[in-house]
Order: C-alpha cells, then sequence, then structure tokens
C-alpha cells in the first residue's frame, strides 16, 4: 500500500525533520515507483541527517549499479566507508562496488578491515564470495559461502549465491531453485532472488510461476530493462501477445540498444503469427524479419556463428514466400 505507506513517512517528517529512516524509506517508495530522481533526492537527504546511514548509501548505489555505473556507486560509498570506519555496513557495501567495478584488490582489502573487527560479519563475507567468484576462484567462494550460511543461514542473499552455485552443476537444477525459493521467502522484496528464480521457472516450463515472479520484480525494480525483457517472455509463454510487446517495447524504451529485447520482438512475430492482434500473418512474419535482423546489427562481433536467429530468418524467409505464393494463388481465383 505504497500511498498509505507515503502518507505515514510524511507525517513522521512532520513530527521530526530529522527522521532519516523516512527520507530513506520515501527513496525506496520513490524508486518502485520509477522515479529514481525523487529517490536520489531522498536518499541523500538522509545521508545529510546521518552520514553513515547505510541503507541510504545503498539505495544511490543501487540506482547507479541499474544503470551500469559502476565507477560513480563506488564513488557515492568510497568518502563514507573511510569517514566512518567503525560502520561494518558501510565497509561491506564500499567492498561490494568495488568488486562491481572491477577492483578486486582494494575489494579484499575493504571486505577484510570489516572482518578484522568481526569475522562473522556476514556482509562482508559475502563481498568476498562475490570477489572470488569474479576472480573465477570457485573454490574459495564455495568455502567462503559455507562458512556464512553456518554464521546466519537467515540471510536472503546468501541462498541466492547458493542457488548461482548450484545452478552451474550438472543436477543440481532442483536444488539451485530450493535456494532461490529460500531466498524469497526471507525477503519477498529481493527482486534478483524473483528474477533468479522466474527464470529458472520459465526454462522448465512452469511459465505463469514465472510470470508472477516477474510482475513483482517490475513493481520493485520498475526501471531495470532485464525485468521487462523477461516479463516479455513469459507473457509470451503465456500468448499474451500484446502485453509481451509492450513489456519489450518498455525494455527499449529505458534502453534503447537492447539486443535481447529485439529478439524476444522477432520471437514473438513469430510465433503469434496469424493470431496477433492487428497484424495478418505476412506482417508479423516481416516485423519478426525487422526484429533479428536488429538484434543481429546491435550483437555485432559478439554474435556466436550458430546463433539461432540464422536459422529463424531461414526459416521465415520461406514462410513468407509461402504466404506471398498462396495470397496470390487466392488473388488469382477470385479474378
Amino acid at each position: 500500500d505504497a500511498g498509505r505507506a507515503e502518507q505515514r513517512f510524511q507525517a513522521a517528517l512532520n513530527r521530526d525533520a530529522n527522521a532519516y529512516p523516512a527520507f530513506d524509506n520515501l527513496g525506496v517508495l520513490a524508486d518502485r515507483a520509477g522515479d529514481e530522481k525523487t529517490a536520489f533526492d531522498y536518499y541523500t537527504r538522509a545521508l545529510r541527517v546521518l552520514p553513515d546511514y547505510e541503507p541510504a548509501a545503498r539505495g544511490i548505489a543501487t540506482i547507479y549499479l541499474r544503470r551500469g555505473q559502476a565507477q560513480q556507486a563506488v564513488a557515492v560509498v568510497e568518502p563514507l566507508a573511510n569517514a566512518n570506519r567503525a560502520n561494518l555496513e558501510l565497509q561491506a557495501l564500499y567492498a561490494e562496488m568495488l568488486v562491481e567495478a572491477r577492483r578486486f584488490d582494494e575489494a579484499w582489502m575493504a571486505a577484510r578491515r570489516a572482518l578484522k573487527c568481526d569475522e562473522r560479519f556476514v556482509p562482508a563475507l559475502i563481498a568476498l564470495i562475490k570477489a572470488s567468484r569474479a576472480q573465477g576462484r570457485d573454490e574459495l567462494a564455495d568455502s567462503i559461502l559455507e562458512q556464512a550460511l553456518q554464521v546466519d543461514a537467515q540471510v536472503a542473499e546468501l541462498h541466492v549465491l547458493e542457488g548461482e552455485r548450484l545452478k552451474s552443476e550438472p543436477g543440481q537444477l532442483r536444488d539451485a531453485m530450493s535456494s532461490y525459493e529460500r531466498a524469497v521467502q526471507l525477503r519477498p522484496d529481493y527482486a534478483e532472488a524473483r528474477m533468479a528464480l522466474g527464470i529458472q521457472q520459465l526454462a522448465s516450463g512452469n511459465y505463469q510461476g514465472a510470470l508472477s515472479h516477474f510482475q513483482a520484480a517490475e513493481r520493485l525494480v520498475p526501471t531495470l530493462p532485464a525485468v521487462h525483457v523477461n516479463l516479455g517472455d513469459a507473457y509470451r509463454a503465456t500468448q499474451q501477445w500484446s502485453a509481451a510487446q509492450t513489456a519489450y517495447r518498455q525494455a527499449l524504451a529505458l534502453q534503447s540498444k537492447l539486443p535481447e529485447a529485439h529478439y524476444g520482438l522477432g520471437l514473438l512475430f513469430l510465433t503469434a503469427a496469424g493470431d496477433f492482434p492487428g497484424l495478418d500473418e505476412l506482417a508479423a512474419y516481416e516485423k519478426a524479419v525487422d526484429e533479428f535482423k536488429t538484434y543481429r546489427a546491435e550483437m555485432g562481433a559478439s554474435l556466436s556463428k550458430d546463433d539461432q536467429s540464422e536459422e529463424y530468418l531461414r526459416d521465415l524467409d520461406r514462410m513468407i514466400k509461402r504466404v506471398r505464393r498462396r495470397m496470390e494463388r487466392e488473388q488469382g481465383g477470385a479474378s
């Protein structure tokens, strides 16, 4: 109930202009409404009252990461972490942002500073797990993850990390999904967990389950393009053609160059040909060709030689020719 929540937080600020948790939560509400500018403002106001308030710093950093601006996230958190060395949450957040910026040596140093104060501090252990994974040190990451789960198995992010580990192992997909489900149970507003679970459910044919998680993720992070791409995939799988197109177009509105959105649109028009509202079969096939060609152009040199889109384009060429021949025969018969 975002409306009532906002009223209550504003009422708290009317009573106490320095109620920094109210500023932070108003930032969360603005972010979920897709208003990143207002969210930035509220998070910043929380930090003006309490400069080492980690949730507000994380809110700002998360928006930058969502935009692909890891260095800006580091620039926000670094001075706060340096000025507040005793705040272990900030040290762990700083380490995480350094991992995102691929500054691994500095990330290890920041996490270890926190662990010197508390060797069982899970947020710092999480930063080390992520750093290890990013550096290809999987055995070390697994060891730290096991240690962290022994310390506190109620931390949702640990179960997402466990799910990622299990997903990469043969025959462990069901256990991986159980880990993602556990993360969602522990934190229903954990968008990343819902995305991970939804992707696996979509791949396994549980289309309605996937759709529900992607819809929840959209409510939590409406400005993340990947959410709308996945939502489009789920709508397409459930044959909700118009909703699928809207989701893909929303993803492209948020990020104009997004090959996976064009790929999804290509599959949509190919799959729904003859059934898509407002398009006949030929028009749908032609739109599919346009989308697959755009996908291939945007992928550029990163396009693999055996990319499925090439086969789709060959199939579409045959189908378009077949439809045109049929139309010519029908016109000839009518005359």
